[in-house]
């Protein structure tokens, strides 16, 4: 199956309303579900820990980058976005505060990615982090852990597919679109980062964004 390349594709996140226990149910019944869509289980397993540290120690794009997103762009079209977006991190002074690990599995079609995050533990970013020999069995324990199951939908543009309708029906579905992102940055902000100069005026606002579960549009 070849992976599609999503290049002005929408993404939209929800919780889904199932315990973490159920994932392999899940699993097998979306797998028939789906299949009328022409969305197939993803087999391929990626990882971005080598390339993503590169990225954060400056180095140029290697190899790796180009043949990921050799179907995207020319090879200097994809030098130039990497070059400008590590220029806009470092002038920024932006670093990584957050790592968030997670089991994900996915189906997909052409046009359309349906993946399932469930396992999602959330750890600070110290220097220590980059030492480990894997992000995916972490030394540390975890600052926090979601114990949610977390949809994550890509479509091209236009109106979501039909498909996703048909799927809320069958499933409590209701949007969270920054779920993991602020729910981690609570964790943070309530432990090892408690001292922060943002965290007292950050914290109101996550907890605020949390207990909000409004119905998915």
């Amino acid at each position: 199956m070849n992976f599609p390349v999503f290049k002005d594709r929408i993404e939209k996140k929800y919780q889904l309303g199932v315990h973490e226990s159920e994932v392999a149910d899940l699993w097998r019944e979306m797998t028939s579900f789906l299949a009328p869509y022409g969305l197939a289980p993803v087999q391929e397993i990626t990882s971005v820990k080598s390339l993503l540290l590169e990225f954060l120690q400056g180095r140029d794009a290697g190899e790796n980058v180009f043949d990921y997103n050799k179907d995207d762009a020319s090879p200097d079209v994809i030098r130039k976005l990497y070059r400008e977006t590590q220029e806009s991190i470092f002038t920024m002074g932006l670093k990584p505060f957050i790592l968030v690990n997670y089991k994900r599995i996915a189906f997909q079609n052409e046009v359309e990615r349906l993946s399932i995050d469930w396992d999602v533990e959330y750890y600070p970013v110290t220097t220590a982090v980059y030492d480990y020999s894997s992000w995916k069995d972490m030394v540390q324990k975890p600052v926090g852990k979601a114990d949610k199951v977390i949809l994550e939908l890509k479509y091209l543009q236009g109106s979501i597919p039909a498909w996703f309708a048909e799927l809320r029906r069958k499933y409590p579905v209701r949007e969270r679109e920054f779920l993991k992102t602020l729910e981690g940055m609570g964790f943070v902000f309530q432990g090892p980062l408690k001292n922060h100069q943002k965290a007292n005026s950050f914290l109101p606002m996550i907890d605020a964004y949390m207990a909000d579960g409004r119905p998915a549009s």
